[in-house]
């Protein structure tokens, strides 16, 4: 038994609106995509016999997009740990209020949990209709896009559906404006991360003399004693999508709590740390396509080929 089924797969079109992520996975035909599901195969095989079932059933979930984009997560971590020579066990029975943690990592004779989390960005629950029409995001998929990916966020709906044309030729003059060099050094996901976790950063000026400090509004610095000082660290991968897995640094973010035990830090894993309310990060010893057992270059090809068309006679 595998996740994906080897079969003829003739449609290569991008993303629908209405598919579910479980439907467009199984559904897309091409190179680059085959390339996709013969790792994720290969990667679940390589769960115990008894937790494939379950992991395949949220792989080919095509009521929730969570179940699919979780799992795949799940996936990659244990991919990953496997990769750095760590030893996995599976929901090992040693959590407490009859909860257990996803994995039981052991490497060089120290031990970890760890515990996958899958987040998405929330949606502003005070915009009315914060969806757009399927229509219109099926114009803006099919822009041609090659260097970029586009998301959108509604600030205000109105009564009409715009032009598809016009959304389209706009879209694309824009999109070409763009330098991509210039758009990933300007990006700084990493910002709403060190946030979320040391809480925000402020500077207070007392007789002209700037001194810098954080608010106790972290993960890690709440007001309250010690707040997850049990969470050792917490690592973070932006967007682990399939395309993403052999490019997209994981960041171990370390607590700032002296009663924290220290993290165990894998080799492909960039670090941060607070030092003196400032964020230190540091590289990875190696790149992350190493413990994957993946080319840096993967998948290879076009996962959106542009058909020629030929002139009819």
């Amino acid at each position: 038994m595998v996740v994906y089924a080897s079969r003829i797969r003739t449609d290569a079109s991008p993303k629908r609106a209405a598919e579910t992520e479980s439907e467009f996975f199984d559904r897309i035909a091409g190179p680059f995509w085959d390339q996709v599901r013969n790792v994720i195969n290969e990667w679940w095989s390589h769960f115990p016999d008894q937790t494939q079932p379950g992991l395949r059933s949220r792989l080919l979930d095509r009521n929730s997009d969570s179940n699919v984009h979780s799992a795949l997560w799940e996936l990659y971590l244990h991919e990953m740990l496997l990769g750095s020579g760590c030893t996995v066990e599976i929901e090992p029975g040693i959590g407490t209020r009859g909860t257990n943690p996803d994995f039981l990592v052991t490497r060089e004779g120290k031990q970890f949990v760890v515990e996958a989390k899958w987040t998405v960005q929330r949606l502003d629950e005070t915009v009315p209709n914060r969806q757009l029409p399927p229509i219109l995001i099926d114009a803006i998929d099919a822009v041609p896009s090659p260097n970029f990916f586009v998301s959108y966020r509604i600030h205000q709906t109105g009564s009409a559906t715009p032009s598809q044309r016009r959304l389209k030729a706009g879209l694309k003059r824009w999109l070409a404006s763009l330098d991509p060099d210039q758009v990933i050094a300007e990006h700084a996901p990493d910002e709403d991360v060190e946030t979320a976790l040391y809480g925000t950063s402020v500077e207070y000026v007392h007789n002209s003399t700037p001194t810098f400090g954080r608010q106790p509004n972290g993960y890690w610095t709440a007001t309250y004693d010690h707040a997850h000082s049990r969470v050792s660290g917490v690592l973070t991968v932006n967007n682990p999508a399939p395309w993403t897995w052999t490019k997209n640094t994981p960041i171990l973010w370390q607590s700032p709590d002296p009663s924290s035990l220290p993290a165990l830090v894998l080799p492909t894993w960039a670090t941060a740390q607070v030092v003196d309310v400032h964020v230190e990060h540091q590289p990875p010893a190696c790149p992350i396509y190493t413990a994957l057992g993946l080319p840096e270059h993967w998948p290879v090809g076009d996962p959106f080929p542009r058909r020629r068309r030929s002139n009819a006679s």
